[in-house]
């Protein structure tokens, strides 16, 4: 009964920093998978163009392939970039490290209750200091995102 609310609230926060850490590596990974991927594209059709493998001008294909070519070299990039910003606006990296804090400091409530003989005085302490973690929490989650009001254009 005693570590039913700090583990649940551990756990969380333990879960969160793993999901948190994912969602930074894969922003990261996508972005930079969009600009190599464009790169490509543009050495594919560089390399094209020099063998001489591109459509003619009486081709009527040739206008789509080119179409296709020049939005999806315009689209990846504005893609890559706008994950750049989530990257960076989102600060994932404090926010996985804040959950990380939180769990430990958690843990560390949880076992002393478990290991100290309590009586009502240290008892009240111990739940004034697990309150006290908790509410740090989430001040330091208002001051990060605070910090950073929402603004036009978002």
């Amino acid at each position: 009964m005693r570590s039913a609310e700090i583990d649940g609230q551990a756990d969380y926060h333990r879960m969160n920093a793993r999901r948190i850490a994912r969602l930074e590596a894969g922003i990261h990974h996508t972005g930079q998978a969009l600009f190599a991927v464009t790169a490509g594209m543009c050495g594919i059709f560089l390399a094209l163009y020099l063998l001489g493998v591109l459509p003619d001008v009486q081709n009527p294909r040739r206008d789509l392939v080119l179409g296709l070519f020049t939005f999806l070299t315009a689209l990846l990039p504005t893609l890559g970039a706008a994950l750049g910003a989530i990257y960076a606006q989102g600060d994932f990296k404090t926010v996985a490290e804040q959950s990380k804090r939180t769990a430990n400091r958690l843990v560390a409530i949880d076992k002393i209750l478990a290991d100290e003989p309590l009586d009502f005085a240290r008892l009240a302490d111990r739940v004034q200091k697990t309150s006290d973690i908790m509410m740090m929490d989430l001040e330091e989650w208002q001051t990060v995102f605070r910090a950073r009001p929402l603004s036009l254009p978002a």
